[in-house]
């Protein structure tokens, strides 16, 4: 096709490995237009084919052509890297192949009726998904691109309803108490490893932010600790993707306690600001692998006999003990970056047994 060049270049993960991607560069009416990201050289090419012919035809001509959704789906893809940032792109790309393009991708555009959706809605019904609500925000994202291409614009979106799952809350989430912290701490003789545990349980941080942590985050003068990233291992991609973080209440500053302050301080400092502040055993990877933390936790969780608890259990252990000192759920959340109050006391704060416990002594009490 004239006016279309496809090119190999690489790209570097945070495991320093490079990756191929292709893009092309196409020539239209004396305007250089780029698109990347493609994984093979074929993908850049169809993509290009479907931009020249979308630029070429005019509204009216592109909805009279029969499109077919298999012709469509590279350029959607390509829409979506090109309108959201990486991690909102990514998630977009991972809902609608999995979910939707199975069901649609033999179709063609004008197939697609009240009935077909009635259809799709049920096929999600049957998704093991607690939040099933994505998947229609996705399915009318894709629908909304499909208007540009013929689809019929009096389709009845009211269809588009799910029943969405609601999250069990249980009695027995796991969590510690401060005291059993304190013992596990305790039994961890390793600097980096004591200063990694007192951050998720002190902070409430999460793992993707506590591994996004960078020694430029920490700022011993002013006594503050910095939470502005997140490390994100993409599932299908294998590498891990730095990113800002999603809401302005995850962007949070914290004091930086005496006890932090001082581990940190105990730290090899013959580093980089930019470098990450806990790096891989692998010397192929810049930064601690989320595999790596939990077979730590396990070895001295262990090591002290103390009960199994999961990584992210450490922010409602933290929740927890900030509840204990008298903060109110709205402390909490604001301490924890969770900008909506309600979902730290109802997800966040599993039942404290000692104080049920408490509660039924003094009744007892009470009633001799």
């Amino acid at each position: 096709m004239r006016g279309v060049r496809v090119y190999p270049y690489y790209v570097k993960d945070l495991d320093g490995k490079p990756k191929l991607q292709f893009y092309y560069r196409l020539c239209y009416k004396g305007d250089k237009l780029l698109r990347r990201g493609f994984t093979s050289e074929a993908q850049a090419l169809s993509a290009a084919a479907l931009h020249y012919e979308n630029l070429t035809l005019g509204v009216t001509e592109k909805k009279q052509k029969k499109w077919t959704i298999n012709e469509l789906i590279p350029l959607y893809l390509s829409h979506l890297e090109k309108e959201y940032r990486d991690t909102t792109a990514y998630t977009h790309v991972l809902t609608f192949n999995k979910y939707i393009k199975p069901h649609l991708e033999r179709l063609s555009v004008d197939n697609i009726s009240n009935l077909t959706l009635s259809k799709l809605i049920m096929q999600f019904e049957r998704v093991n998904l607690s939040n099933k609500t994505k998947l229609i925000a996705a399915l009318k994202l894709f629908l909304d691109f499909l208007t540009k291409y013929g689809l019929d614009k009096n389709l009845d979106y009211s269809i588009l309803k799910i029943k969405n799952v609601p999250l069990k809350k249980t009695n027995k989430q796991s969590f510690w108490s401060h005291e059993e912290f304190l013992s596990f701490i305790a039994a961890v003789k390793n600097t980096d490893h004591k200063l990694l545990f007192s951050l998720l349980f002190y902070y409430g941080l999460r793992i993707g932010e506590l591994r996004g942590l960078k020694h430029q985050d920490i700022d011993t003068m002013n006594d503050l600790v910095f939470i502005e990233r997140s490390i994100t291992n993409k599932t299908g991609k294998g590498h891990q993707v730095e990113s800002i973080l999603k809401t302005n209440s995850s962007n949070r500053v914290y004091p930086l306690t005496k006890e932090i302050k001082a581990l940190y301080l105990l730290l090899d400092k013959k580093t980089n600001s930019e470098d990450y502040l806990f790096k891989s055993e692998n010397k192929n990877s810049l930064v601690i692998g989320e595999t790596s933390i939990r077979r730590i936790l396990d070895e001295y969780t262990k090591a002290v006999n103390l009960k199994r608890i999961k990584i992210h259990d450490f922010r409602r252990s933290s929740n927890l003990y900030l509840k204990s000192l008298g903060f109110d759920k709205y402390d909490r959340a604001a301490w924890l970056g969770h900008s909506n109050p309600n979902v730290t006391d109802t997800y966040y704060t599993p039942t404290d047994e000692d104080l049920k416990s408490k509660i039924k002594l003094k009744i007892d009490a009470s009633d001799t």
